[in-house]
């Protein structure tokens, strides 16, 4: 289960800082793609998601307005928050050093405005050196958008001046799978997103049929 969901059924407020991820919190929806969680909707759709939930015009679908609700309505409770929590694209074994890559910035935001940050990385993240990232952020990159690399890739190493920070290495059943002959290539996926774009099953009925973590093939591994 996303840490987001399982943030939310605690008494703890849990605000997405994807645009995507915050458009299908709002709308109560899972994420529908990996990389693109709110890829199936038009921006009439999300237009109508935040006249409902944030009290603005459903006529006005303009990407510029709608980009605005949303800095209006979330940077607020960034500002004010206690912890901030991102995931992690590549974790560096020999440093220390975890990345995080967007096309936002907010991963930026959660790391740096509150005074707790905390990371949760997946052990199969781990790459041995720094020297290796190189080839993992063109794959990411190229596999996910077509482009050489994502808008923002940003480095941690320790946390910054006056601020914390926790990093949660989780197996959650991982190395386990590494000993599974038939499923232990599923473990090289880095979350690309790539397989869904070319699967026929998920491109005729969308992310949110599968009913699982991730959408697409990845997400029917089992």
């Amino acid at each position: 289960m996303p840490d987001g969901v399982l943030l939310t059924k605690s008494r703890d407020q849990v605000i997405e800082s994807d645009l995507g991820e915050r458009i299908q919190q709002l709308d109560g929806q899972p994420p529908s793609h990996i990389v693109f969680p709110a890829i199936h909707k038009t921006r009439q759709d999300v237009a109508r998601v935040f006249a409902r939930t944030v009290g603005t015009d459903p006529e006005n679908d303009g990407p510029h307005f709608l980009t605005e609700v949303m800095r209006n309505n979330a940077r607020p409770r960034f500002l004010a928050a206690d912890a901030g929590m991102t995931g992690g694209n590549f974790a560096v074994a020999e440093t220390g050093t975890f990345m995080v890559c967007t096309n936002e910035g907010n991963a930026d935001i959660g790391a740096s405005v509150p005074p707790l940050h905390i990371a949760s990385i997946g052990i199969e993240k781990l790459v041995p050196r720094v020297e290796d990232l190189g080839v993992f952020l063109r794959l990411l990159s190229r596999s996910a958008e077509g482009t050489p690399l994502t808008q923002y890739s940003s480095h941690f190493t320790g946390p910054r001046k006056g601020g914390e920070l926790h990093i949660v290495l989780v197996d959650n059943g991982r190395s386990r799978r590494l000993g599974m002959p038939d499923f232990w290539h599923s473990l090289k996926c880095i979350r690309c997103g790539a397989c869904m774009n070319t699967c026929p099953v998920y491109r005729r009925s969308g992310g949110l049929a599968y009913g699982a973590i991730y959408s697409g093939p990845i997400g029917r591994h089992p």
